[in-house]
């Protein structure tokens, strides 16, 4: 009898325990949230020159825009595709830009 109401007991802490992390961690990422965007985005940027990127997909498409993106900024790009020929013309397409 006495170790069924301990054990109720434990788990009835342990529900406590799990109710307060969750309220500490949720008022936590509203005020972080907060905070963030008040700051300028130059703040809250992070600087990639010299910086080595790795982007996968970039034969065409979305990767090949994002490669190039990164390339202006003056990020090292490292690109990779399944298809090559993709790669070699997006490899002449950034020397020329």
């Amino acid at each position: 009898m006495t170790s069924s109401i301990l054990s109720i007991l434990a788990a009835i802490g342990m529900a406590v325990v799990d109710l307060v992390r969750i309220t500490i961690l949720s008022i936590w990422y509203i005020v972080e949230a907060a905070v963030m965007s008040l700051l300028p985005r130059k703040l809250r940027a992070k600087s990639v020159v010299g910086e080595l990127v790795l982007i996968t997909g970039a034969g065409g498409g979305i990767g090949r825009l994002v490669a190039l993106r990164f390339a202006k900024l003056g990020a090292r790009v490292v690109v990779w595709d399944k298809d090559e020929q993709g790669i070699y013309i997006h490899n002449s397409t950034a020397s020329l830009r």
